[in-house]
């Protein structure tokens, strides 16, 4: 197994290196998996002619017919076909209810169970959805995070509790946006678009600032009650106010001498 999650990590490295999907190919060809065959015909070769193209392609076809549950593993479960790239399922770039994403708790945790997860390089929760404690939990405990670094939470409802689980994981962020509509007390339908960022949820942000090298904050209704939280932030933390906030004068003034406020 550990051989294989290095192959997976190489070809998440790469995304367009041949090479490494023909190792991994190989790799699963060795030990009779029907993925070795299918990757190996998914991938271009160099220089080759429209003809040989069109055999390939004619060739993985015949080979997924035949073999699409095998390919598929536990993906064979979900209700749609997952987007492929050179024989490779590539993972939804949303968790739940958007272009390319995880349209269901049970689809997420079929993902959850894919290397493919590998090639994720931000990780967003959004699109008006509340998430509960056992969906969160879920995610953190994905072992296939290695490269995420990005966490984006957009117009979505967290408890506090999970808001602290995430920030605090061993999920390497290093950069957290954090836009209107984030909830962190439950509040659903419209109530979501303009909630305010809540006291516990601010310091959960200022336990976890010696991971984040940068947040942004954007329509959290946040007012000069904030204004000593947010200056509790380590110096050498990048902060990013920007609209749907509501801060005198002053407020600014203070958070201007240390933070860009958009």
């Amino acid at each position: 197994m550990q051989e294989e999650r290095s192959l997976w990590l190489a070809v998440a490295a790469a995304k367009g290196d041949q090479e490494a999907r023909f190792a991994l190919a190989d790799h699963w060809e060795r030990r009779g998996d029907p993925r070795g065959r299918y990757l190996r015909l998914c991938v271009p070769k160099p220089g080759e002619s429209d003809l040989e193209r069109i055999h390939r392609v004619t060739l993985a076809r015949a080979w997924w017919a035949e073999h699409r549950a095998e390919i598929l593993g536990d993906l064979a479960g979900l209700g749609r076909e997952p987007r492929w790239e050179w024989g490779l399922p590539i993972p939804p770039s949303e968790l739940y209810d958007g272009y390319d994403s995880a349209t269901s708790f049970e689809e997420l945790q079929l993902w959850l169970r894919s290397p493919t997860l590998l090639f994720l390089t931000q990780l967003r929760f959004g699109h008006n959805r509340s998430f509960s404690e056992e969906e969160v939990r879920a995610v953190i405990s994905c072992p296939y995070w290695d490269r995420v670094r990005v966490l984006v939470l957009d117009d979505v409802a967290l408890s506090v509790e999970s808001i602290t689980e995430l920030l605090t994981s061993n999920i390497p962020f290093e950069e957290v946006s954090w836009n209107g509509g984030c909830s962190v007390d439950g509040m659903s339908g419209t109530e979501m678009y303009w909630p305010t960022l809540g006291e516990a949820a601010l310091a959960a942000l200022c336990a976890s600032a010696g991971k984040i090298r940068s947040l942004s904050l954007q329509a959290q209704e946040l007012g000069d009650a904030a204004v000593d939280q947010l200056l509790a932030l380590p110096e050498g933390m990048p902060l990013r106010i920007s609209w749907g906030n509501h801060f005198s004068e002053e407020g600014i003034r203070r958070l201007g001498e240390r933070f860009a406020i958009g």
